[in-house]
């Protein structure tokens, strides 16, 4: 489906396309880029630069020249009013093939991660002489830095992802089995105009130990936590949190763990200041869990939420190469795992230059339904 973004608020000015492909050559010894969405293997970068989501395009853009859309003839008039582009439409191989040629310079760069192998050897037999590089690191660090527009649909998204934890609460009945709070989580998501960013994991019981549990017939009743995780995408941009439930009456012990998991989220997020090693806030983090719950966090502390509910910048562990930046938003999400329960938390914000600002709020006291 071809989605542009047509309200005046919400159009992406020529200012904006132009100081996103200054900003890919500026990172790139490459003279052009080409992006392409497939139906199996869409790219968020093809939205970032064309600004719509569709798979039968390609996106051109050559050092020091207006980007160029090539599309087939049945495509062509819902994007030629595109302002922004040359957009140009072929009816055969041979005409795509010319326009490729002419649209594109000597070294060419691709986002391999998206770009299907069997394609990419079609493309280089058709520019033979033509050399191909990865675009996959430019591309991550230029999206891992929101402008005011992206922040307006991840704020919206995550307004609407409150909304839905919320309905939660009206909707919930012991009994229930996963799989229906799910559907009624995305049947919620589409009365309010968005989609789900990714399928919605719902898990009690036991079954919250499994970090990415698939959603089962299981029935949620009786005395235990229920974990969700979900997120709503607003305009192509995601929100990703979790919220953690206790359905029937926890014991001292089960809300202290809840109290430890949502205290050690408030230390990540008072570290997330501009400058700050993404690793040294995790080794920060993992500590405090192992000191008072035992154990450190078998996942990553987060992520970046974007186009894509794990966006760049990827891997907020000890392990992490990278440090904290204004523009980013993240995703944070502490978590334990014990033999009989999981308690996960998660909350997104945006870097400020003061610091992390919260897009949303996860309850301090534990919720029971």
């Amino acid at each position: 489906m071809l989605r542009i973004f047509e309200s005046e608020k919400e159009q992406m000015t020529s200012l904006e396309f132009k100081a996103r492909i200054d900003s890919f050559f500026k990172e790139s010894k490459a003279d052009s880029l080409l992006l392409r969405s497939f139906p199996r293997f869409s790219d968020p970068n093809f939205q970032y630069f064309a600004g719509m989501q569709k798979s039968d395009c390609f996106f051109c853009a050559k050092k020091g020249k207006k980007p160029v859309l090539l599309a087939n003839n049945l495509e062509f008039g819902n994007i030629s009013q595109l302002a922004e582009f040359d957009v140009r439409s072929f009816n055969s191989e041979k005409e795509l093939v010319a326009q490729l040629k002419k649209s594109l310079g000597k070294k060419i760069a691709l986002n391999f991660a998206n770009y299907p192998v069997k394609n990419y050897q079609s493309l280089q037999k058709i520019l033979k002489g033509r050399k191909f590089s990865d675009a996959f690191e430019s591309l991550a660090r230029i999206r891992s830095k929101k402008s005011s527009l992206e922040l307006s649909k991840i704020r919206e998204a995550c307004k609407v992802s409150e909304m839905a934890a919320d309905y939660l609460e009206n909707f919930f009945r012991q009994g229930m089995t996963e799989l229906e709070v799910s559907e009624k989580l995305k049947e919620f998501f589409k009365r309010m105009s968005c989609q789900s960013a990714f399928e919605p994991i719902v898990a009690f019981g036991e079954n919250s130990r499994v970090p990415h549990h698939e959603c089962s017939r299981k029935r949620i009743e009786g005395n235990s936590f229920l974990l969700l995780d979900f997120g709503a995408k607003f305009e192509g941009y995601c929100s990703d949190i979790s919220r953690t439930f206790f359905v029937g009456k926890p014991s001292l012990d089960q809300r202290d763990k809840y109290y430890s998991v949502f205290e050690a989220k408030k230390i990540a997020e008072k570290h997330l200041i501009v400058g700050e090693s993404a690793a040294k806030i995790a080794v920060e983090v993992d500590g405090f869990l192992k000191k008072r719950l035992g154990q450190e966090l078998p996942h990553a502390l987060g992520h970046g939420i974007g186009l894509e509910e794990h966006d760049s910048p990827s891997g907020f562990s000890k392990f992490a190469k990278w440090k904290i930046e204004e523009g980013q938003c993240l995703a944070i999400e502490p978590a334990f795992y014990g033999k009989e329960f999981g308690i996960r938390i998660e909350d997104n914000c945006y870097i400020g230059a003061q610091g992390a600002k919260m897009l949303t709020a996860a309850p301090k006291e534990l919720l029971i339904l």
